[in-house]
């Protein structure tokens, strides 16, 4: 391969200023992941590292998701690191929100997992085996699905999880790379069915969307990658721009509700309305996922409409009042819907 996927790795690392720490590697045993602990491995005594292997059983591919995880413990133990084993502890029919598809409840389920990891061994970064390829699959599931500005930024290199810094160091590199490495080192790993079935739409986008695309454009990996990073920038011009719109129009704000001021969102472009109810969202905790642009093209409307209330989805209701937008939580017996216009 062009370029030794070790060196890539060490430097990205560099980049984020990765070194004398601790850091929690997500192995799921696919070669993504396997790569990612096998190379961070190789850098451990020039970086300074303690790793420490972190796998989650989801239990949704019995027997094999127990031969994913007795691979993942032997393999901690080739390498002599510590490894912390996480389990699902219900069923995927019985979790609790049934808005969620079992992709979004089985990355909760990861993700809070390897948080608490990290904060059992007080280590302040986790490393995911993302990709090139992850990162051009996730910015055109967005685009389908009805991304606005925001979602084409794809998957961020680092991001802050609840104190922990998520980093992807193999995000430069694509599968391909990852295989021919692995495929030269004689590495093993394992292979997850679930990655091939059609009903998941991330599967189809990538076995059957993006071969049609490349047969388009070749490069149409590295095409959605630099969109992605385009719209970083964008998106990280305009940040400031929607702190200052949202202090100017917040009046008041709690848990369960948000009172804006209508006279300072009129005068401001659509966009940057739209971004301020993205980060009130986001910082409540409500349903960002649920929330389509048409959903969040009719709030922004809301601040040139007449009064009256909207039901969102996730018990969200929006409803202009003599000069101001009101957000707040209701139960779920008051709202009376939650299509877009209703």
């Amino acid at each position: 391969m062009g370029t030794d996927l070790v060196t890539a790795v060490g430097e990205e690392l560099d980049s984020l200023g990765v070194r004398q720490c601790k850091v929690v590697v997500a192995v799921s045993g696919g070669p993504d992941s396997v790569a990612l602990l096998r190379s961070l491995h190789a850098l451990r005594l020039g970086h300074q590292l303690e790793l420490i292997v972190a796998h989650f059983n989801h239990r949704l591919r019995e027997p094999a998701c127990h031969e994913d995880e007795r691979f993942v413990v032997a393999l901690a133990e080739e390498l002599a690191l510590p490894c912390a084993v996480g389990t699902a502890d219900r069923d995927h029919s019985e979790r609790s929100d049934r808005s969620e598809t079992i992709e979004e409840w089985a990355r909760k389920c990861r993700y809070d997992f390897l948080v608490r990891t990290a904060a059992q061994h007080a280590a302040p970064y986790i490393a995911t085996g993302h990709t090139s390829d992850d990162q051009a699959e996730t910015v055109l599931h967005r685009i389908v699905r009805g991304t606005g500005l925001a979602g084409l930024t794809g998957i961020p290199v680092r991001r802050k999880l609840n104190g922990v810094s998520v980093i992807r160091p193999m995000l430069q590199l694509s599968r391909d790379q990852v295989l021919d490495w692995l495929r030269a080192g004689g590495y093993g790993y394992r292979l997850d069915a679930m990655n091939e079935d059609p009903r998941f739409t991330r599967n189809r986008i990538r076995h059957e969307v993006m071969p049609l695309l490349r047969e388009l454009n070749p490069r149409v990996r590295e095409a959605l990658c630099r969109l992605s990073s385009v719209a970083a920038e964008v998106v990280a011009i305009l940040e400031p721009l929607v702190v200052e719109l949202e202090q100017r129009c917040l009046l008041n704000e709690t848990p369960e509700r948000v009172i804006l001021s209508v006279p300072a969102l009129e005068r401001a472009p659509g966009l940057l309305v739209r971004e301020v109810f993205r980060r009130i969202w986001s910082r409540h905790g409500w349903p960002e996922k649920q929330m389509s642009f048409e959903h969040w093209h009719h709030l922004a409307g809301l601040v040139h409409g007449a009064e009256g209330a909207w039901d969102l989805p996730g018990g969200v209701r929006a409803r202009r009042l003599r000069g101001t937008v009101i957000l707040e939580r209701v139960p779920a017996a008051e709202t009376t819907a939650t299509a877009a216009g209703s």
